[in-house]
């Protein structure tokens, strides 16, 4: 890899370093789940004063207002305070174990008492998404999830008609505001609504990135560029559960990650279009003077203008700049449709399984941020051995292997935990 970077120009090496700095936030929205959907320890609880609002069992608490409501007379009423519901367990002492002595009853929510800290909280307990609406968590996932999927259709095109730049800039300033957006929801629906816009420019600018980057640098550093954007993708992960930490209010948690948009104005400034972009657009002037700007920086001779327009001839030639001639061309060949459907559905499983790794830390015994840093920490250490390895190895044999080895830990991993449960009860 620092082979790579070494051997680019200054001008190459520059946009290499920006282009995978960019990386660093494009974990933000989704990871914001894990805040706004944070669910403490909870318990039922009811507005009358009579019922025990901690989780557990009370005698006799409720007798009186059980007995006026139901018009029965019983000597005790034992409450067990549940998750979801207050169930009432009615004892009549004076009355043998007849029928109808013995009676339980379960009593509706109608608030919840959360385990927090000061300053906590999350949409999920001020909005109530939980028990009878904790489909709302899901469905918010979900939506993102499919707001994504529209995204990525849509930002081929959009970068095929207006330029890798101009996509990638105005898909990344739509991502940072939206996610501001969401610490204004006010409710279940307003929330779900904003979750789902959220997720439309996820990925846009990140695969806009990655074509930028793949065509202003030289191939040689391609493999390199790649392992940069994923690996600052992670390290994003690890960043976080840091910023979560402090704030621990969800709605200034969503305004802080918007924020943090303001960083990418210079990229206005900082990055150029893609010259094979501008070339294949017909826009000779802008190119003209993009490779008077990198020679100058560069501190090469004019002369080299002509070798690069060359270059990018060359290149034009070797594959169709516009994605629908790409999809026209591929769905000619039965074999490269066999090829794209195995890579569709392998991605789509190894897509599932890491969201429902990075979404669930917040359920694992501990710490959920060190849980979550740890977690980030782990895709770093696996990206750097992937990038070493494809490095040495046919990169068809580590894809095989990896997902062997990733379905097989899935595989064993309800087994583990039945054993460690087991051992638990014989102790």
């Amino acid at each position: 890899m620092f082979e790579s970077i070494r051997n680019l120009k200054p001008y190459e090496r520059r946009f290499f370093i920006l282009m995978i700095i960019s990386s660093i936030t494009n974990s933000f929205p989704i990871l914001t789940f894990l805040v706004t959907q944070y669910q403490p320890p909870f318990r039922c609880q009811r507005n009358n004063s009579t019922l025990a609002t901690t989780k557990g069992t009370s005698i006799g608490a409720a007798s009186s207002l059980h007995n006026s409501t139901t018009g029965n007379n019983f000597t005790s009423v034992q409450v067990i305070v549940e998750t979801c519901h207050i169930s009432l367990h009615n004892f009549n002492e004076s009355v043998s174990n007849s029928s109808g002595a013995n009676l339980e009853e379960k009593l509706p929510c109608e608030s919840f008492q959360y385990d927090l800290i000061s300053n906590e909280n999350s949409a999920l307990t001020e909005f109530n998404l939980v028990c009878e609406d904790a489909w709302v968590n899901d469905l918010a996932i979900s939506l993102f999830m499919w707001a994504i999927t529209i995204g990525g259709v849509c930002g081929g095109i959009l970068s095929d008609r207006f330029g890798r730049k101009a996509i990638f800039l105005a898909s990344t300033y739509i991502q940072f505001f939206l996610t501001f957006t969401v610490g204004f929801a006010t409710d279940k629906v307003s929330y779900l609504v904003l979750a789902f816009l959220n997720g439309g420019s996820n990925m846009i600018n990140y695969g806009a990135a990655a074509v930028l980057g793949f065509e202003t640098l030289p191939k040689y550093s391609h493999n390199a560029f790649y392992y940069g954007l994923i690996l600052m993708y992670a390290i994003g992960n690890m960043i976080v559960p840091g910023i979560a930490y402090y704030l621990r209010d969800w709605r200034w948690f969503c305004r802080a990650m918007g924020i943090l948009g303001l960083f990418y104005i210079p990229y206005l400034w900082l990055i150029d279009e893609s010259p094979s972009w501008l070339f294949a657009s017909k826009k000779t002037e802008e190119l003209g003077k993009l490779i008077q700007k990198i020679n100058k920086y560069n501190g090469e001779d004019n002369k080299v203008s002509t070798n690069r327009i060359m270059l990018l001839k060359q290149e034009d030639e070797r594959k169709a700049v516009n994605v629908w001639k790409t999809w026209r061309a591929l769905f000619k060949h039965r074999n490269l449709i066999g090829r794209l459907l195995v890579v569709v559905y392998s991605w789509s499983m190894t897509s599932l399984i890491y969201y429902a790794i990075v979404l669930n830390s917040n359920s694992l015994i501990g710490n959920r941020f060190l849980n979550c840093f740890v977690s980030a920490c782990t895709e770093v250490v696996a990206l750097t051995l992937c990038y070493f390895i494809s490095e040495k190895v046919e990169h068809r044999h580590i894809f095989i292997w990896s997902i062997a080895i990733g379905g097989i830990a899935i595989a064993i991993t309800p087994f583990i935990a039945e054993s460690k449960n087991k051992r638990k009860q014989r102790i």
